[in-house]
């Protein structure tokens, strides 16, 4: 996933800065590529990142001014890293983005998307509602054995445990 050693610990170290939430997929993918960035962490990220804030340092119609200065790869990178982070920041199309980036940017980049759209790395889970009604059916019915009850539990359907009762 990550360049090198040095990439890595350049992420950790900004997701620590920044106090990232665990589940932040849009950071995440912002503080990956701006780590990967040779040419972008030369710049400094304080140039684009306010920690103490919590926020980018310009406002989305300033992208283009700020990204002005940087050669075609690093502009495209910095262009999908906000966008990732906050999509009201102009994006580049996905053919202008890739079509600028050399082989380590394109690895960054589809890395990046990954965070923060893929799935797998994302900390939510898929909300398996069969799954949740039968372990709340066996815990009520664990609960009502353990404490001698015959009934009168309703389960999260709001449906009586016992047939017929409560109707």
């Amino acid at each position: 996933m990550f360049l090198n050693s040095e990439h890595k610990k350049q992420y950790e170290r900004f997701l620590e800065m920044d106090r990232t939430h665990e589940q932040d997929r849009e950071r995440k993918a912002l503080f990956f590529i701006l780590a990967g960035s040779k040419d972008l962490t030369s710049k400094g990220i304080e140039n684009f990142y306010d920690f103490s804030e919590h926020m980018m340092k310009f406002h989305p119609e300033e992208l283009q001014e700020v990204t002005g200065k940087f050669c075609s790869s690093s502009r495209a990178l910095l262009h999908l890293a906000v966008n990732l982070y906050n999509d009201s920041y102009e994006s580049l199309s996905f053919t202008d983005t890739f079509r600028n980036l050399d082989s380590e940017n394109y690895r960054l980049a589809l890395e990046a998307i990954k965070i923060r759209f893929e799935p797998e790395t994302n900390s939510y889970r898929v909300f398996n509602v069969e799954a949740a009604e039968e372990d709340w059916r066996q815990a009520e019915e664990e609960d009502r054995i353990n404490r001698g009850m015959a009934g009168g539990f309703y389960s999260a359907l709001n449906k009586p445990i016992i047939e017929g009762e409560y109707e």
